[in-house]
């Protein structure tokens, strides 16, 4: 890419990508002097805690507002179709709010754990994720079972070894755990469904991964049907990116329904048009350290 900044594009998976991460960070790789080679390293995902920290102040600010009672007015990222009249609105004073969290590698939702560590009034969390289950099975049946990432429409969740994980179990327990965290996993064939039918009933994108969320949440509601306990009780579901992202597979389903385009803001078409500059190296650590010595 230029200068002091180089991409490399990793033949495999998320987690074959975080595991030659670990290991360049391991006293085996060059972090703590690999074969005469010391070089001082740090991640910026969620293997460091530096990431978590921050995004529990969303948490802590959104837990709050909600629990005051507050209420944003209607914006561009109102789920609304234009022209209809706004619902009343949906403020529960004093009630914490079960947020939830589309989830992948997990670090999002760990920092919402510890956001209620230091005392930020969420009720419940909703984890959901793709295919790649590992974590609602784990909450289900009390076994963790890591396995291989399987492929889907929300790629950036594609994690069959959530390395958060280790950070979840080290503060709760079991039982503890299933207590904060209601387990979801939502199929590519229900995310397209749910990307389609928000556009068509509220006129909003929906990106991939959001709609795992979203789909989630509902999917659970009707699960545990009347006796669900969000019932009557604020539920934030998490966006997670801007749906342009994922054009090929946002616009083949909601151009049938007419109406605006999918929006695509400049910046990010800036972005998109530049041509891709990254080198290429196979998913085993010897080639990693070779870059970075």
């Amino acid at each position: 890419m230029g200068g002091n900044v180089s991409a490399l594009a990793v033949e495999g998976s998320f987690d074959d990508c975080q595991r030659l991460v670990k290991a360049a960070l391991s006293p085996a790789g060059t972090a703590d002097g690999g074969p005469g080679k010391k070089a001082a390293l740090s991640s910026a995902n969620s293997i460091n805690v530096s990431r978590l920290i921050p995004q529990a102040a969303y948490y802590a600010a959104a837990a709050g507002r909600a629990m005051a009672g507050a209420a944003d007015p209607d914006g561009a990222a109102t789920p609304r179709l234009p022209g209809s009249p706004p619902p009343p609105p949906r403020v529960f004073p004093g009630t914490p709010i079960t947020l939830c969290v589309p989830s992948g590698n997990f670090g999002n939702l760990t920092a919402g754990l510890y956001a209620v560590k230091m005392g930020a009034p969420v009720r419940r969390f909703i984890a959901a994720t793709n295919a790649n289950r590992t974590v609602p099975d784990y909450l289900a049946s009390g076994e963790y079972l890591a396995r291989e990432s399987l492929a889907t429409l929300s790629n950036a969740m594609d994690v069959g070894a959530p390395s958060n994980f280790e950070r979840m179990t080290a503060h709760f327990s079991l039982e503890e755990m299933r207590r904060a965290i209601f387990g979801v996993w939502v199929s590519d064939a229900e995310t397209r469904e749910t990307i389609a039918r928000v556009r068509e009933q509220a006129g909003y994108f929906l990106d991939p991964h959001t709609a795992v969320g979203w789909k989630g949440a509902e999917k659970l509601a009707a699960e545990l049907g009347p006796g669900f306990e969000l019932a009557g009780n604020p539920v934030g579901i998490l966006s997670t990116a801007h749906p342009a992202k994922f054009a090929e597979t946002v616009e083949p389903l909601v151009a049938p329904l007419g109406g605006p385009p999918l929006p695509v803001p400049a910046s990010l078409a800036r972005a998109m048009g530049r041509t891709a500059d990254s080198r290429t190296i196979p998913a085993e650590l010897d080639a990693l350290l070779g870059v970075l010595g």
